[in-house]
């Protein structure tokens, strides 16, 4: 059949063959012994439950926490606009140990230090001068 070749339209005028062939025993070949060739080294593992994880992405229950504070469990929280803003001060260790000084309260800002420490300006612009000085003035800046 004549499929295969095509007339070229050199001053020969002779054709030229386009067939091509393919063995399976051509697959067959283990490289890994003689070549040290692996195949897929560099290919990311897949876990078994791709599907699942993605689908899981698609319903983070973080997501949930946007526009209500059902989230909350000291029950002073504000809806926020974004994910990671949306924290209780029940849900951070640290921040429940100096809660906890305190008996009787539920918040971190019923703490009779939280005015002090994280509303006073002037205590704001020296703990600024200092992250500023620990990080060399190489401040990041914070996400929008």
């Amino acid at each position: 059949m004549a499929a295969n070749t095509v007339d070229s339209n050199d001053s020969t005028g002779s054709e030229c063959d386009l067939s091509m062939s393919f063995n399976e025993s051509d697959c067959d070949t283990d490289y890994t012994q003689e070549d040290g060739i692996q195949p897929y080294q560099f290919e990311p593992i897949i876990e078994s439950n791709a599907s699942d994880s993605e689908s899981d992405a698609e319903n983070d229950p973080d997501e949930d926490r946007l526009g209500n504070t059902d989230w909350c469990r000291c029950r002073r929280c504000h809806i926020m606009t974004t994910l990671s803003e949306c924290v209780c001060c029940d849900e951070l260790m640290r921040v429940q140990e100096t809660r906890d000084e305190i008996d009787g309260i539920a918040c971190i800002t019923e703490h009779p230090g939280f005015r002090t420490v994280c509303l006073d300006v002037f205590v704001l612009r020296t703990a600024y001068e200092g992250y500023k000085q620990y990080h060399n003035g190489n401040i990041p800046e914070s996400p929008k």
